[in-house]
């Protein structure tokens, strides 16, 4: 507070964030300015070759003991979803100490041959291209960047209402599924909706990448000089 109480901007990524800054810091010079996608990199790797010739969903995200990402609860619902009965798979991406309790977690729930771990990788876009959707369970996050990546991707996500994004990012049926917090049973519903509501899959898929244009680069940029204009008209 000390720090930055007098500063002349205080940007934040998120409402959310913005919301808890105001309320604990009191700050009243505040600005959400979006993190943005960079289209160029993304439509350059988008077509790179991942040998993967089933059907799958994807979660994304370092597998550390802090469990931010709660894969584990991933592999739970989705085992108890309807997706491996449609043999339709789970690929995670990313790397940590967390990779031998959740392969084993796999084999206990019987879905280790539906559970497939690519450790990391360094350009997931392609995996988004393909999958059938995202899914994420974290337990908080500051701005989910996989969330639009994966929308400009054309891919469609199923969340959880986590703090802090996802409610700023999906809409129900627009681009993916927005679940209650922390509810289990209707994110296995979730998963199973949208495998089995093709109408409803398609919506979301069609309206995944149009979503996320105000993250455009272009669009972001143009935010960000008009504030350093602002302040310089101000004499800062």
């Amino acid at each position: 507070k000390l720090l930055y109480y007098n500063c002349l901007k205080f940007i934040c990524v998120a409402k959310n964030i913005q919301i808890k800054v105001s309320k604990e810091f009191k700050f009243n010079n505040l600005q959400v300015i979006l993190n943005p996608i960079e289209n160029t990199k993304i439509n350059q790797s988008l077509d790179d070759n991942i040998d993967l010739d089933f059907e799958f969903i994807v979660a994304a995200g370092r597998l550390h003991e802090s469990n931010v990402k709660q894969m584990d609860v991933i592999i739970e619902l989705y085992a108890k979803s309807i997706l491996p009965l449609k043999n339709i798979k789970l690929v995670i991406l990313g790397s940590g100490d967390l990779i031998q309790k959740l392969q084993n977690l796999a084999q206990n729930l019987n879905v280790q041959d539906f559970v497939i771990f690519k450790g990391h990788v360094s350009n997931p876009f392609p995996y988004f291209k393909q999958a059938k959707f995202l899914i994420m369970a974290s337990k908080f996050e500051g701005f989910p960047m996989v969330i639009v990546e994966s929308l400009y991707c054309n891919l469609p996500v199923v969340s959880w209402d986590f703090k802090s994004g996802p409610n700023e990012i999906i809409e129900t049926g627009i681009n993916g599924i927005l679940v209650e917090n922390k509810n289990e049973i209707k994110l296995i519903e979730a998963m199973n909706k949208m495998v089995t509501d093709f109408d409803f899959y398609n919506e979301c898929k069609l309206g995944a990448r149009k979503s996320v244009e105000k993250f455009d680069i272009e669009e972001i940029g143009a935010i960000w000089m008009k504030l350093f204009e602002k302040l310089q008209n101000k004499g800062a």
